[in-house]
C-alpha cells in the first residue's frame, strides 16, 4: 500500500472515510501474489508468523500469513461469537458438511479428529457427496434431530434436494449455518422449506 500510495500520489491522511477507499484499486489475489512479501509490516517478528490458504474453491489456494495471536485467540473468539448468534454452543450436536484442507497444522488436524471421534459431531467431506451416496447421508441423519448443520451451502443443498425429492428422510436441524460459499436465496428457500428451520450464513 505504500507503493500504491506513492504512485496516485496520495497520503495516509487522504484516507479519512470509507469512501476515500475508492482511491485504492482493489487488492485481487494477483496482486497478493506478486506482491506477498510486501504486504508484511516491517518489523513484525517471523516466528510469530504463520501462513495459511484459502480453500482453493476458484481454482488454486491463496496464501497469506496470520499472526499465532490473531488464529488462537481473537479468529476463535469471533468464530464462538459467530455460532451463537445461530443459537449454537460449544459441545452442541452438529453435522458438517466441510472438507480437509490442503495445508493444515498438526493442531488443526488432531482437533478434527477429535470431533469426528465425538458422538456430538458427525463430519461429511463435502467433495464426496454424490447421487450414490445421498441416501447413506439421509439416513445418517435421520436420527440426528435437533442438532446444527453446518458447512458448505451447495452440499447441504444437494442432501435437501435428494429428502424433497424422495420425501423420506426426515431431518429436523436446531438451524442449519452455512459457510465456505455464498448461500444464494434459493438454497435458502429450500432449507427453510425441507429443514423447517432458520437458516444463518457464516461466509
Amino acid at each position: 500500500y505504500r507503493a500504491l500510495l506513492e504512485r496516485r500520489g496520495l497520503v495516509p491522511d487522504d484516507i479519512r472515510c470509507s469512501g476515500d477507499l475508492a482511491k485504492l484499486p482493489i487488492l485481487t489475489r494477483k496482486m497478493v501474489r506478486d506482491g506477498f512479501s510486501q504486504l508484511q509490516a516491517r518489523g513484525f517478528p517471523g516466528r510469530r508468523l504463520r501462513t495459511l490458504c484459502t480453500g482453493g474453491s476458484t481454482g488454486e489456494p491463496l496464501e497469506f500469513h496470520r499472526s499465532k495471536d490473531d488464529i488462537g485467540s481473537w479468529d476463535a473468539a469471533a468464530g464462538l461469537r459467530a455460532l451463537g448468534w445461530a443459537g449454537y454452543q460449544t459441545g452442541m450436536k452438529c453435522a458438517k458438511f466441510s472438507e480437509s484442507p490442503l495445508y493444515e497444522s498438526g493442531l488443526a488436524r488432531l482437533a478434527r479428529i477429535a470431533q469426528g471421534l465425538s458422538r456430538r459431531v458427525v463430519l461429511f467431506d463435502a467433495r464426496e457427496i454424490s447421487e450414490e451416496n445421498l441416501p447413506f447421508l439421509a439416513r445418517r441423519l435421520e436420527g440426528f434431530q435437533g442438532g446444527f448443520l453446518m458447512g458448505y451451502p451447495t452440499a447441504i443443498y444437494l442432501l435437501g434436494l435428494f429428502i424433497e425429492r424422495e420425501g423420506r428422510a426426515r431431518i429436523r436441524p436446531r438451524a442449519i449455518i452455512s459457510s465456505g460459499e455464498g448461500l444464494h436465496d434459493f438454497q435458502r428457500d429450500l432449507f427453510s422449506r425441507v429443514f423447517e428451520c432458520d437458516v444463518f450464513s457464516c461466509y
